[in-house]
């Protein structure tokens, strides 16, 4: 992707004549599209290892179509977000955040994760962001924990941990990326300081994301108050099955013996959510070498359901295969579109299969 690939054609127009800074300062001031400008100018380290620009995968199109949607319907882009392992939801709220920051004047972003050293990997992906800019507006301050720009511009980006109890207290934040809320010390006490500071505009973006650590606490409460319409975060879950990464190449003939060894839950995969041969072979695989061939703990890292995340995680004492069927049995008659608001596949497929046709 060129630096201008996705940009109004009409904004490519205006840039005839000015000089570099000028040129750049229009077109972070004028591309419409945060989505877009997140591909067409930050760049990440990959799976890999290798400095690429960012591309956003299936399960980043959805939350970029479930913020579209917030803004276009005025209403406060809040999400809470059940997520599985490496699926990026980490990277992409980084660079929503960072995009906000960088391109509007005086406004605050914070970023709090649930240790120190977490938090300091993800300032290293924000300065990462920067110092990869085409153009780089001037910063007034930066150092491990923070970087402010210098006026006019004069936006700032914070980066704290959640073992800090009085982290977020120190401001007004228009923009807060929570990372693995699941897993602070007292999240509970933490965010009611940080919402506090976060005005009541439908401009602001909060993003609430975690795996899942066991069935109570305050991320488990408030996914279960979004669910149930009771507080105005938008709850997003994002299983395993949706990430390209869960798959590996089949063998010759390989696909002949996975079919003819599909245990229960596997068949129940193929039949509910389409399951490929090449996704199977990675879940077999995964259980095997990065799970202890402990269904539970796959589980856990890659739920396929949300109540599957919750009831898996968080050392249970019971079978969690025997829970959750009793748990299923109980709730005979309820489907997953009515549930609350949870933003399922389903209500964004069209849209992302349309972005990746174009």
């Amino acid at each position: 992707m060129s630096e201008f690939d996705g940009l109004d054609p009409k904004l490519i127009e205006q840039l005839a004549g000015l000089d570099e800074e000028e040129a750049w300062r229009l077109i972070y001031e004028k591309a419409n599209d945060p989505a877009v400008f997140c591909e067409s100018f930050i760049k990440i380290v990959n799976r890999r290892g290798k400095l690429v620009p960012l591309e956003f995968n299936y399960p980043q199109l959805l939350l970029n179509n479930t913020l579209a949607r917030l803004e276009k319907e005025g209403k406060p882009k809040w999400l809470i977000i059940l997520k599985s392992r490496r699926e990026g939801v980490s990277t992409w709220s980084e660079a929503r955040i960072f995009e906000r920051v960088l391109r509007e004047e005086n406004h605050s972003g914070i970023v709090i994760a649930h240790k120190a050293k977490a938090s300091t990997k993800l300032f290293r992906m924000t300065r990462r962001f920067y110092d990869h800019l085409p153009w780089k507006p001037d910063l007034v301050y930066s150092n491990r924990t923070e970087l402010e720009f210098a006026a006019p511009h004069s936006s700032v980006m914070e980066i704290e941990s959640a073992e800090d109890r009085e982290a977020g207290r120190s401001a007004e934040y228009h923009y807060v990326h929570a990372s693995e809320v699941a897993f602070w010390p007292d999240a509970e006490t933490t965010m009611l300081a940080i919402l506090q500071t976060v005005p009541n505009d439908p401009e602001t973006m909060v993003l609430l994301e975690s795996t899942a650590n066991g069935a109570g606490g305050y991320f488990y409460d408030t996914w279960m108050g979004a669910i149930n319409g009771q507080n105005e975060f938008t709850p997003v879950f994002l299983p395993w099955h949706i990430d390209g990464e869960c798959a590996m190449a089949l063998e010759p003939d390989e696909q002949d013996k996975i079919e003819a060894t599909l245990d229960e839950e596997e068949t129940e995969g193929i039949k509910r959510w389409g399951w490929t041969w090449e996704q199977i072979k990675w879940r077999r695989f995964t259980l095997r070498n990065k799970c202890k061939n402990d269904l539970d703990m796959f589980r856990q890292e890659y739920p396929a359901t949300d109540l599957e995340a919750f009831r898996s995680s968080g050392r249970p004492v019971f079978s969690q295969k025997i829970v959750g069927e009793l748990i299923d049995a109980l709730r005979t008659g309820k489907t997953e579109t009515q549930r609350g608001t949870l933003v399922t596949l389903a209500a964004e497929a069209d849209t992302v299969a349309t972005q990746n046709d174009a």
